[in-house]
C-alpha cells in the first residue's frame, strides 16, 4: 500500500472537483482528525450530495431537516403531550375515543337524520307533536274532549265523540263516614242534578229506643220548620204484619218507627233512597232495613217511605240522625243523577 503527503492537493480538472477513489471496490481512507474546508472528520464520511449509510451519524438535528417525510416508524408510539391549538384541517372521523365537551358543538344542531338512533326516550320530549302512526292503535286519532258529563263513544274498533251518554249518569257527590258524633251531614248537592241517589250503610246506634231520620239545609242551616215535612211509612218484621205509619214535623222518619221496633244498640240499619225536586215540593221516596232490634221485640224489620218537604227551598246538604244518642259507625254516600 502506498502512502501520499501533502500540504495540498489541488484539482487540475475544468470544473474544481477533486475525485478521491479506492481501486476497484477499495475505499479512500482519510484518517480521523483530518479537515475538508475547516471541519474534522469521523470515522465515516459522506460527501455533500452522496448517499450511503448514515448509521454511524450522531447529534443530528431535525430543525435541519428541509424537505421529505419523516416515516411513521421514527414517532414513539405514544406522542408526546402537546398542544393542538394550531392544528389545521382537522377530522373528527379520525376520533377514537374519549368524549366532545358540549363548547364544541353548536347552539343549534344542524338537521339530521335519527333513523339510526336507538334507545331514545320519550320522557325526553320538550316540544312538538307525537303523531297518531307513533301511537297504539287504540289511541288514534283520539277526539276532542267534550262538555261536563259527557262519555266517549266508538264505532269499527276506534273512538269517534265525545257526546252525551244515553241513560243519563251518575255523579259521586260526597261520602261520609260516622265518627261517633249525634249527625252524619253530606255536603255538595245542588240543581245541576235531576235526582240524588242516598245510600246509608251500617248504621248503627249508641243507645236503645232511636229513630232514625233525616232533613235538608244549607250551609246556613238546617231546615227545621215544624210543619214544613210530611211522610208515610209501610214496614213488616219477623213476628208483625204489615203496618203504616205516617206523621211529620221538622224531618222525615226514614226507618223503625212504631212501639218496640225502635233501633237497638248495636242494630245495623241499611237503605237506599232517591230525592228530587218535583211540583214545587222536594221528593224522597226510598226503602230500608235493619237487624238487631230492641230485645223483646222483633230482630229485624223492613220497609219503604216516601215525604215531601212542602216548602222547599235552595238546599247543598243532607243530614241523618237518631231520635237520641250518637251514630256509632257507618257510611253516607250521596250521588247526584243526570238524564242526559
Amino acid at each position: 500500500m502506498s502512502t501520499l503527503k501533502a500540504d495540498t492537493i489541488t484539482a487540475t480538472s475544468n470544473n474544481g472537483d477533486l475525485n478521491l477513489s479506492g481501486n476497484g471496490t477499495g475505499n479512500v481512507n482519510l484518517a480521523t482528525g483530518t479537515e475538508l474546508n475547516g471541519t474534522a472528520l469521523t470515522s465515516t464520511f459522506l460527501a455533500p450530495g452522496g448517499s450511503g449509510s448514515g448509521s454511524g451519524l450522531t447529534d443530528l438535528n431535525a430543525s435541519n431537516l428541509g424537505s421529505g417525510t419523516v416515516p411513521d416508524a421514527r414517532f414513539p408510539a405514544t406522542l408526546p403531550a402537546t398542544s393542538g391549538v394550531n392544528l389545521t384541517a382537522l377530522n373528527a372521523t379520525n376520533l377514537g375515543s374519549g368524549t366532545l365537551p358540549d363548547a364544541r358543538f353548536p347552539a343549534t344542531l344542524p338537521a339530521a337524520s335519527g333513523v339510526n338512533l336507538t334507545a331514545l326516550n320519550a320522557t325526553n320530549l320538550g316540544t312538538g307533536s307525537v303523531p297518531d302512526a307513533r301511537l297504539p292503535a287504540n289511541l288514534q286519532s283520539f277526539p276532542a274532549p267534550g262538555s261536563d258529563g259527557n262519555v266517549l263513544t266508538a264505532a269499527s274498533g276506534a273512538w269517534t265523540s265525545a257526546a252525551g251518554g244515553g241513560g243519563g249518569t251518575w255523579e259521586l257527590i260526597n261520602s261520609v263516614v260516622a265518627d261517633g258524633s249525634t249527625t252524619i251531614t253530606v255536603t255538595g248537592m245542588s240543581a245541576t242534578h235531576a235526582v240524588y241517589a242516598i245510600s246509608i250503610t251500617n248504621l248503627q246506634a249508641s243507645s236503645t229506643g232511636n229513630l232514625f231520620q233525616g232533613n235538608v239545609g244549607t250551609a246556613s242551616g238546617i231546615d227545621t220548620g215544624s210543619t214544613n215535612y210530611a211522610y208515610d211509612i209501610v214496614y213488616t218484621n219477623s213476628a208483625t204484619a204489615v203496618h203504616e205509619f205516617s206523621g211529620g214535623s221538622f224531618r222525615w222518619s226514614m226507618g223503625p218507627v212504631q212501639g218496640g221496633t225502635s233501633i237497638a244498640t248495636g242494630a245495623h240499619l241499611s237503605g237506599m233512597y232517591f230525592m228530587q225536586p218535583r211540583g214545587g215540593q222536594l221528593v224522597i221516596s226510598g226503602t230500608w232495613a235493619a237487624v238487631g232490634l230492641a230485645s223483646g221485640f222483633a230482630n229485624y224489620q223492613g220497609g219503604s217511605m216516601f215525604g215531601i218537604n212542602k216548602v222547599p227551598a235552595a238546599f247543598d246538604r243532607f243530614r241523618l240522625f237518631f231520635s237520641s244518642g250518637n251514630i256509632t259507625s257507618g257510611r253516607v254516600t250521596i250521588w247526584g243523577i243526570k238524564h242526559a
